[in-house]
Formats: C-alpha cells, sequence, structure tokens
C-alpha cells in the first residue's frame, strides 16, 4: 500500500472518530464515554 492512500485512510478513521465522539457528546447520556478519558478496555499510557 502506498503512503497516500494510508494517509488518507487515517484521516478519514480520525475524522470519523471526531464525528462519532461530538455527535455522542451533543446526545449526552450518563454512561456515554468522555472522548478524553481512556476507554476501561484500554492499558493505561
Amino acid at each position: 500500500m502506498n503512503k497516500n492512500k494510508q494517509k488518507l485512510i487515517l484521516s478519514a478513521a480520525v475524522s470519523l472518530l471526531l464525528i462519532s465522539s461530538f455527535l455522542g457528546g451533543q446526545s449526552s447520556r450518563g454512561n456515554e464515554i468522555d472522548p478524553f478519558e481512556t476507554p476501561p478496555g484500554w492499558p493505561n499510557s
């Protein structure tokens, strides 16, 4: 896979993440995951 395609896919994934977290923040419920917090399954870095 060439670098340009990789970069495009990466930026698309990032924007999707941002949009979904933004939408999740709009319809905020008590159990919504904070986008700036590490999800429970992830190792703390």
